[in-house]
């Protein structure tokens, strides 16, 4: 047995009434308001795309962050090389300053 699909009308789910499920439903014809109705199966779709997006976006940053700090500790493994050069000939610190 199959689970019962909810087909009413946004304004008599709200509404808490029984629907006609026409397209408009007559409880809106009568009252004058926009009829329309909600697809559940296409909004669990885009739940699961806007999650799947999410997610890509995610390992994305977090790929970026990565390959981010791998740079900044090779400049930092360069800096440091250079300070200890520079320390076996104090005469080369003027070049690591003006740099």
């Amino acid at each position: 047995m199959r689970p019962k699909v909810q087909q009413n009308c946004v304004e008599c789910k709200r509404r808490k009434i029984k629907c006609s499920r026409a397209q408009p439903c007559s409880n809106c014809l009568k009252s004058g308001v926009f009829c329309f109705y909600i697809n559940k199966k296409q909004i669990s779709i885009e739940a699961d795309e806007s999650r799947s997006k999410t997610q890509d976006l995610t390992r994305y940053q977090v790929l970026r962050n990565l390959k981010l700090e791998e740079k900044w500790l090779k400049l930092v493994f360069k800096v440091e090389m250079v300070i200890n050069w520079c320390s076996e000939d104090p005469r080369l610190v003027h070049l690591v300053v003006s740099y």
